[in-house]
């Protein structure tokens, strides 16, 4: 029976030794030992009184589409915001500034899979949080990858 016990703790010294050098060695090579999904925050904006930034979060191993979040800095603290937009935010274009008003493109891939993306306009006023007015459009189509986002006529009612 001992020699049994001996080969057990041989074979775990065995396992824990090669698993401390995949981990070593996937650190050394830029990676790690189980993949998690990357987030990048790019460039804030300032509008209205608050920063703005976009997050976009992909995975760099597997194949697959994007998403993004719009977060808006508040007290120093990032608050996500949605708009009643409902499903997967897939691409983004935007802002455009529009006088007293943030124009943002967004794709949405709602959480049905029988229903196809759709490019949605949200134009912010200006004003602080709690008064803030947003406009919500269905667009026809893709806007335009330049600044200025088309707006769509349709506005529909939250």
């Amino acid at each position: 029976m001992g020699q049994v016990a001996l080969g057990l703790r041989s074979l775990a010294f065995r396992v824990a030794t090669f698993v401390a050098l995949a981990a070593l060695f996937a650190w050394m090579v830029g990676g790690t030992l189980f993949p998690a999904a990357h987030r990048v925050n790019l460039p804030s904006w300032e509008f209205g009184g608050s920063r703005w930034n976009w997050r976009v979060t992909g995975s760099s191993t597997q194949s697959g589409p994007t998403a993004w979040t719009l977060f808006e800095r508040i007290n120093d603290r990032p608050v996500e915001r949605r708009f009643d937009l409902a499903g997967t935010w897939r691409e983004v274009r935007g802002p455009a500034f529009d006088g007293e008003a943030m124009v943002l493109a967004i794709l949405v891939e709602p959480g049905a899979r029988d229903r196809p993306p759709e490019w949605w306009s949200l134009r912010i006023d200006a004003s602080p949080a709690p008064e803030r007015r947003v406009e919500r459009s269905r667009l026809p189509e893709a806007p335009m990858a330049s600044g200025s986002t088309p707006l769509s006529t349709e506005t529909r009612e939250p």
